[in-house]
């Protein structure tokens, strides 16, 4: 039987009804804006298999083929290879697709259907339509979605922020560890130098007779132990300068370029400053803040999900009996009898409970870290004026001292070996304590941020061996 075409009545129906639903399936929201703002955030793209296809142009940052390398330069190259951040970004890639997503409006389904199926004379009879389903979102679940969404991709642009705050901070303890072992290791060569002019004193009186072995056997154990803290030393800086350079995403560092100081006249940290810098602007309460947000909506979700779609149908046909053309409309929903999203929208609420005590809990922890690595460093520089103004000072003269007294004939050589040995413990704790105290003020920027003591680098001073005193060396 040959089929009619339908009539002009039928095909303006389903027209109307394309249109209907095309204009209650738009939205503000548009792939073009969300591949804009994945661009303007510094997002690269990537495609169906997961590869990147297009980097930022940051990407290509390297450290200074020549000269030193200063902090700044180390966290623009993290900013660009580090694979952490670059996962956090990825992470507003997902949520953006996620927001696109739900912006969209549900497909029509097409269907073809024949009713009323007969044989006749060896032919077929049957009433034969095309029909379109197309589902009619009510309420704001759609709005909600969006919402949701949107509170998401927020919270995720929150964590790339807190992610760069807590890398940048591990480069500045790592920086600061690098400085610091490169002030010992200057500091142990010093004394190796005084160390090898008293043996050698002490090895010039015993080959002329004049002094027992015991007093060479002295000052070759103090090169040995001065050369074993040198070896940890190297170990250290090794180990140091492997993490820097994973932190910095693979990068290899020349740990003797780094450019800085550790200071042996740090200042003082205003507690109450520090604390409200946390409070106001740390990007991890920022995170949890965003995390509260979007828990909100997704209950809000939750709560609109429980309102079903209504389905409506359009078909257009002929009866092959008549071969008259015919037209149908129906409409259908779900009824929500059974499931009225209760179960969801409990595990909502307590998810939007669990987002709210995690802030304070994160509030907390940020304060207790916080005071932890001010009173390190506290601790730390209290020690290190002690032995700066007052130790360190009188042991050098007692050395000095001993050492004249020891060429004029008035002390022996075991007064110049306790006098050395205790101006070296004074100098090696100063330089420690300088360290720690730098150690703890780098602890104190991971939180704070360095705009929270109003500096780029924990290092900004002279060399210790410059401002330290010197000791005499020692001859025979």
């Amino acid at each position: 039987m040959p089929i009619q075409a339908r009539p002009l009545r039928a095909t303006a129906a389903i027209a109307l009804f394309l249109w209907i639903a095309g204009c209650a399936g738009r939205h503000p929201l548009s792939g073009r804006g969300i591949l804009d703002d994945l661009e303007r955030d510094r997002i690269p793209l990537a495609d169906e298999a997961g590869r990147v296809t297009s980097e930022p142009v940051r990407s290509a940052a390297q450290l200074p083929a020549s000269g030193p390398i200063t902090l700044a330069d180390l966290l623009a190259v993290a900013e660009a290879k580090n694979p952490d951040l670059a996962a956090a970004r990825s992470e507003v890639g997902v949520a953006s697709g996620a927001l696109w997503q739900s912006s969209l409006y549900p497909n029509p389904r097409v269907d073809v259907a024949s009713e009323d199926i007969s044989w006749r004379d060896g032919f077929a009879d049957a009433k034969t339509t095309v029909g379109l389903t197309q589902p009619f979102i009510l309420g704001d679940r759609r709005r909600a979605a969006v919402a949701a969404t949107t509170a998401e991709r927020a919270a995720r642009l929150a964590a790339v922020e807190s992610r760069r705050r807590s890398l940048f901070g591990d480069i500045a303890v790592e920086y600061a560890h690098l400085v610091a072992l490169r002030e010992q290791q200057r500091l142990y060569a010093e004394l190796r130098q005084l160390a090898d002019g008293t043996l050698s004193a002490a090895q010039t009186r015993f080959e002329a007779r004049a002094a027992p072995e015991t007093d060479v056997i002295r000052p070759r154990v103090e090169v040995y132990r001065i050369d074993a803290a040198l070896g940890r030393l190297a170990q250290e800086q090794r180990a140091s300068v492997k993490q820097l350079g994973l932190l910095l995403g693979g990068v290899e560092v020349d740990a003797a370029r780094l450019d800085g100081a550790v200071p042996l006249t740090p200042g003082s940290l205003d507690t109450e400053v520090l604390e409200a810098a946390v409070r106001s602007g740390h990007p991890t309460l920022l995170v949890a803040d965003k995390e509260i947000e979007a828990a909100e909506a997704r209950l809000q979700r939750e709560r609109a999900e429980r309102t079903p779609d209504l389905d409506v149908r359009v078909a257009a046909g002929y009866r092959g009996e008549s071969d008259d053309g015919i037209v149908e409309v129906g409409a259908g929903m779900t009824i929500p009898l059974w499931d009225a999203r209760e179960g969801s929208i409990l595990s909502a609420r307590f998810a939007l409970m669990q987002a709210r005590q995690q802030r304070t809990a994160t509030h907390n922890d940020l304060l207790a870290r916080l005071a932890a690595a001010l009173g390190e460093y506290e601790a730390a520089k209290a020690q290190l004026d002690t032995f700066r103004d007052k130790i360190v000072p009188d042991a050098q003269r007692a050395f000095e001292q001993t050492t004249e007294g020891y060429r004029a004939g008035r002390s022996s050589f075991l007064d110049l070996l306790d006098a050395q040995r205790t101006v070296t413990e004074a100098r090696v704790t100063l330089i420690d304590l300088a360290s720690a105290a730098t150690a703890a003020r780098a602890k104190v920027i991971q939180i704070v941020g360095p705009q929270g003591l109003n500096t780029s680098s924990p290092l900004q001073v002279p060399s210790p061996t410059e401002e330290c005193p010197q000791g005499a060396e020692v001859k025979p």
